[in-house]
């Protein structure tokens, strides 16, 4: 009988642990994104934020100059994105005001602008000719602070709800998705460079019924002599279609 006591007493010593052990719930992996300072003078240039924002003395003033100090040498992606979030209302104000859309950045890339931020050897060689040349011409050469008397601030509110809406075509994003897709068979700018298989973006833009949703709605359907965009999505498709609109005259 003392040797059974005993026996139970071992059992229970070591699965009251293994249940406890059970029980405990996975911390969750902590994942942190490696910073591309070069992504970052990409993206600071193609998603628009130089529209409001100086670096090397290019851009706009709606928003403080980001040169980086002297002497930096760390990237802090984290304290980055808590300033953004402090000027959040602001800056989706003057995007839906500039742009029609609210700029979308994912963590990843939060931390490579966050990189370019933080990198005077980087920022040293940014000019005009990073900015796309859809965009050039659209700086904001005013605080905002001087613009908020013209622009009601109260408007934010009635300017965000917009965007909840619907998602409008990011033209930028939709020049630079026409400049890798196709270039090869259209003329896709107003430089005239480009194939001559299809027609011009400008003339496609320019036809009687065209639209952003008639363009995209055509687009995301195979079509015969044109390839299948089998890397695009719907958003992608929106994106083309509002750059080719942007081309009518």
């Amino acid at each position: 009988m003392r040797t059974m006591r005993i026996w139970i007493y071992l059992a229970v010593a070591v699965l009251i642990p293994s249940f406890a052990a059970a029980q405990e719930v996975a911390a969750p992996k902590l994942v942190v994104p490696i910073p591309d300072a070069e992504r970052g003078r990409f993206l600071f240039a193609s998603k628009g934020c130089v529209v409001c924002h100086a670096i090397n003395g290019v851009g706009g003033s709606a928003g403080p100059a980001l040169d980086a100090a002297a002497d930096s040498s760390t990237v802090d992606p984290v304290d980055f994105a808590a300033r953004m979030w402090r000027g959040a209302a602001a800056m989706a104000f003057l995007q839906s005001m500039e742009f029609g859309y609210q700029i979308a950045l994912t963590g990843n890339e939060i931390s490579d602008l966050a990189a370019f931020i933080a990198s005077p050897e980087r920022q040293s060689t940014f000019t005009e000719s990073d900015i796309p040349e859809v965009m050039r011409g659209w700086t904001i050469d005013e605080p905002f602070s001087a613009l908020e008397e013209e622009w009601d601030p109260w408007g934010i509110d009635s300017a965000l709800s917009d965007l909840d809406v619907g998602r409008i075509g990011n033209m930028t994003r939709g020049y630079m998705l026409a400049e890798r897709w196709c270039t090869t068979c259209h003329v896709v700018d107003a430089e005239g460079e480009g194939g001559d298989v299809g027609p011009a973006f400008a003339s496609v833009a320019a036809r009687e019924g065209s639209s952003e949703e008639a363009i995209r709605d055509w687009l995301s359907v195979p079509h015969p002599n044109m390839p299948e965009f089998l890397n695009l999505n719907d958003n992608d498709f929106s994106d083309l279609a509002a750059y080719i609109m942007s081309l009518k005259r």
